[in-house]
């Protein structure tokens, strides 16, 4: 496994040192590269998964992914909620466990659909958080400072 998401690690490193993503966007400014990209990863995934067996491909895949993903338009408004949720990240993985198997398991898994418990987890873990965050800065926050 290490072996596996070194490469990954590797590449990722490479592409912050070197500003490859950057020289990537300001290179594929039209949106017909992303199609493209998007149909090569199409492409690579079918390959993988139906007539290449072997794991290979899979950090090609994986960096072709977040290439893809980097270089996707974020409009202001979903930006924001990433922000949000790059904020309260740490205290929502904290918290989901509590929420999700030990105080409303009926309520989360009644759901019955991944997706489903899944929106409902994030949306869950989000507020808990927010609730969390704004009970620490009226209590220990006034200390701290």
């Amino acid at each position: 496994m290490v072996i596996n998401l070194g490469f990954i690690f590797l590449m990722g490193g490479a592409f912050a040192k070197h500003g490859w993503l950057v020289k990537i966007r300001t290179i594929t400014n039209n949106g017909i590269i992303h199609y493209v990209l998007l149909l090569v990863l199409v492409a690579i995934f079918i390959l993988r998964t139906f007539f290449i067996k072997i794991g290979i491909f899979e950090p090609f895949i994986a960096a072709a992914f977040c290439i893809f993903v980097v270089l996707l338009p974020i409009t202001e408004r979903v930006r924001q909620c990433l922000i949000l949720l790059g904020k309260q990240s740490t205290t929502m993985w904290l918290v989901h466990t509590f929420l999700v198997v030990y105080y409303f398991p009926v309520f989360f898994y009644g759901l019955e659909y991944p997706v489903l418990i899944f929106v409902a987890a994030v949306i869950a873990s989000l507020l808990m958080s927010i609730l969390i965050d704004k009970l620490y800065y009226m209590t220990l926050g006034q200390v701290v400072k």
